[in-house]
């Protein structure tokens, strides 16, 4: 019965095109940190999409490819984009983890903050929303002295401020 409900729950698990991520804006470190939960099926599909890489690319596995990171970091760096004063962030590409059920990634990444007082930050988060018009993206930000804010981007709004 249990493995019955195990291969059901896999069955249905994806059906929600949903990514979710945390961001918090670290002024002692001067940086952007992300730590973001994306379904690894998908994310494979837009990679190979975009970049024409044909090979499977088993991310977060012993079998992953060698330009794993750089392929995934380059997507993130074209799809979530933090902008500060007007001015783009360099994406710095942390690592990566498999989630508990193995079926996403969290991928871990940062925008290193110049020395200029930043206090509004425009966000971009169109991860996924090439391969499905429903796909939703969910953020919670965290801002200095814990102000703390939620953001949905869908793929008609896919760019929200924030100042703190």
């Amino acid at each position: 019965m249990i493995l019955l409900l195990q291969i059901l729950s896999l069955w249905f698990a994806h059906d929600i095109h949903l990514t979710k991520a945390q961001v918090d804006v670290n002024v002692a470190e001067k940086s952007v940190q992300v730590s973001m939960h994306i379904f690894l099926d998908d994310l494979e599909k837009c990679i190979q999409q975009e970049t024409g890489f044909t090979e499977t690319m088993h991310l977060g596995t012993e079998k992953e490819v060698p330009e794993g990171d750089s392929l995934l970091a380059v997507y993130l760096s074209k799809h979530f984009i933090v902008t500060a004063n007007e001015e783009p962030l360099s994406l710095s590409f942390v690592g990566k983890e498999n989630s508990q059920d193995l079926l996403a990634v969290w991928c871990y990444f940062e925008f290193p903050l110049s020395d200029i007082p930043t206090k509004d930050l425009t966000l971009t988060n169109n991860v996924l929303m090439e391969l499905y018009d429903d796909q939703q993206n969910i953020i919670t930000l965290q801002g200095p002295n814990k102000k703390r804010d939620y953001l949905l981007f869908q793929p008609d709004e896919s760019t929200a401020s924030f100042s703190y």
